[in-house]
């Protein structure tokens, strides 16, 4: 099972590879899976690497909880001002709709989703309940499942 995981991972880091076209690809970046806590059920959830935008992975809910709404982590760089510029929670890249809105982790190289200070709704204030995490809120920290 290990091994088959190991696969899987080194074809999905080629295919987003291939995919960031004419960036400088960055041979040490690994997809990791996204945990989101918030208090909106909408956001909460976990979010897998599904393509690149501006430079940067685009993750998505892998579960959409029975809803026909996607829900998209991306990164929308400066090319239409400060206002715009960092990550979003939205149904997809570039749209007026969007849930959250972080600015920080903006240089070229920092291929990471911000893990805390989404402001939710994005034009309100900083939500303390949402939070990024790469494991699950109920494993332990050497990555094995809390059964207590």
């Amino acid at each position: 099972l290990e091994r088959h995981s190991d696969q899987v991972c080194a074809a999905l880091k080629a295919r987003l590879l291939h995919k960031r076209k004419a960036d400088a690809v960055t041979e040490d970046f690994i997809p990791r899976t996204l945990y989101v806590s918030c208090s909106r059920s909408l956001i909460a959830g976990k979010y897998t690497v599904k393509s690149w935008h501006h430079g940067k992975p685009v993750y998505q809910k892998a579960d959409q909880d029975g809803s026909d709404i996607n829900v998209l982590i991306y990164y929308w760089d400066n090319r239409d001002g400060e206002r715009f510029h960092g990550w979003w929670f939205s149904p997809r890249e570039g749209s007026r709709e969007a849930w959250a809105h972080n600015s920080s982790n903006l240089g070229r190289e920092d291929l990471t989703v911000p893990t805390s200070g989404w402001m939710c709704p994005r034009d309100g204030e900083v939500d303390q309940t949402l939070k990024i995490t790469t494991h699950e809120e109920n494993e332990d920290t050497d990555g094995q499942k809390d059964t207590d």
